[in-house]
């Protein structure tokens, strides 16, 4: 992350130009209540100030990398009190050090230390929350910039997913797959033709809600259920679908057609590439601070497998990444013949 003071010239101008007051102020304020000579007095302004702006440029980099999220105002306010305090006697002592050994009175500068140290105290504190608070006002601003960066990162993803959805899920083959399955069912089983066709609309209907952007565990299965019965018409001998989800988790909310396309990466590497009967078991779980969701499904090792995007799971994980802000969420395992995803959806943060 740049440094909001160096990364132009300009800022570090009006930086400088603000220690120079500063010590402008520090040198007056030495010359008029102490009789020193004018030597020393120059070296302890320019050493001090130049020790301590340095310090706080260095403050930075230990306050952006500082994770707050976790901590309460008490402890944070708490903590900076402790920092002021060590920053202070860092530069005090640092400052007093190299002085001593360069100046040739060392009695009539520790005399000088020792008079103006309660001063030197308060002037380091003072200004190492002054620099705080600056700090915090730049984090905050490339915070909010971030997450508004983010926010419209998120929405053109959202925007070209819903194309990829439309686009997979209106497909001559799974619509005229459906539908032909659909047409036998008619003279063979009317009510689960209607039933079929029922699911077939509501599945679609689900999949076109382009306005909505975040939904429920509860909607979400429901949805990948209507998928699934979709394709027993077809495949009712070669699947079977487990689920093991805790009640509690049902009203959590998550991305909208985030666990689809797990349904359909299952269904499609597992049951179309599988010569046997394929299980697809997907587990949710409430794990205290996450919510565990878990797609599992058999699939033949044999079989060659069918090319295709290479999106759907790559599309996830970065949805998660955007979301959340964090990168290790989702885990794809596959060993034997057992294909896992697994995701991590953190339950702490309100989307």
């Amino acid at each position: 992350m740049f440094h909001p003071i160096l990364n132009k010239l300009w800022k570090s101008a009006i930086y400088i130009s603000i220690w120079l007051i500063i010590g402008f102020l520090y040198y007056k304020y030495l010359t008029e209540n102490f009789d020193v000579s004018t030597s020393i007095i120059i070296l302890e302004t320019i050493l001090n100030i130049l020790i301590l702006s340095l310090i706080n440029i260095g403050i930075w980099y230990v306050l952006r990398f500082n994770k707050l999220e976790n901590k309460t105002n008490l402890k944070i306010i708490f903590n900076h009190i402790v920092m002021s305090v060590v920053v202070t006697i860092i530069w005090i002592f640092v400052s007093w050090l190299i002085i001593f050994f360069i100046t040739p009175n060392k009695s009539t500068y520790n005399n000088l230390f020792f008079s103006t140290l309660s001063t030197k105290a308060i002037l380091g504190i003072v200004l190492y929350f002054f620099t705080i608070f600056f700090y915090y006002i730049v984090i905050y601003y490339q915070n909010n910039k971030e997450n508004i960066n983010r926010k419209n990162e998120l929405s053109i993803m959202l925007q070209q997913q819903e194309l990829n959805n439309l686009k997979a899920q209106i497909n001559p083959h799974f619509l005229f797959n459906s539908l032909n399955s659909i047409s036998y069912l008619i003279y063979s089983n009317p009510d689960d033709a209607h039933n079929s066709i029922v699911k077939l609309s509501e599945y679609f209907r689900y999949s076109l809600k382009i306005e909505k952007t975040i939904t429920t565990i509860k909607e979400e299965i429901e949805n990948i259920n209507r998928y699934f019965d979709i394709e027993k018409i077809r495949f009712l001998e070669k699947m079977q679908i487990n689920l093991d989800i805790d009640q509690e988790c049902l009203n959590f909310q998550i991305p909208v057609m985030l666990l689809q396309p797990l349904a359909e990466n299952a269904f499609k590497h597992g049951v179309y590439e599988n010569s046997e009967k394929t299980e697809i078991n997907i587990s949710i779980k409430n794990n205290t601070d996450f919510y565990s969701i878990i797609f599992k499904n058999t699939f033949d090792v044999d079989s060659i497998p069918k090319k295709g995007t290479g999106t759907g799971l790559s599309n996830i994980s970065k949805r998660l990444s955007l979301i959340y802000k964090r990168n290790d969420l989702m885990t794809v395992n596959k060993k034997n013949n057992i294909f896992e995803v697994k995701l991590l959806l953190p339950q702490n943060i309100e989307l």
